[in-house]
């Protein structure tokens, strides 16, 4: 906000973008008109245990450079077991984009 010059601005994240735009509101609340956190957890609690499971999951399998267990590591998470064929399919091609990008930057 500082390089554009931008003194007050309305911030919007989702997932963890609606954590950082939690915390921007509370470092700087003078600089935040209006915020709009989606899906966001409140402020310093950590995330379920099932997503840190995730996590690891999908880190430990990038670390070994499988990919397909990466991907399915986060679909399964994100996804609930009884959803559509599509959209765990959906789901995958987005993540596989993800963590093919994160692999190869190490």
């Amino acid at each position: 906000m500082d390089e554009l010059s931008i003194e007050r601005a309305a911030i919007v994240g989702n997932s963890f973008g609606g954590d950082v735009a939690l915390c921007a509101a509370l470092v700087a609340p003078d600089r935040v008109w209006a915020l709009v956190p989606c899906s966001a957890r409140a402020p310093r609690i950590g995330p379920f245990s099932e997503l840190e499971a995730a996590w690891e999951a999908e880190e430990a399998a990038l670390q070994r450079g499988d990919i397909d267990a990466a991907v399915n590591a986060v679909v399964d998470a994100w996804t609930l077991p009884d959803a559509s064929k599509a959209l765990h399919e959906r789901v995958a091609s987005a993540q596989r984009c993800c963590s093919c990008r994160r692999s190869a930057d190490g």
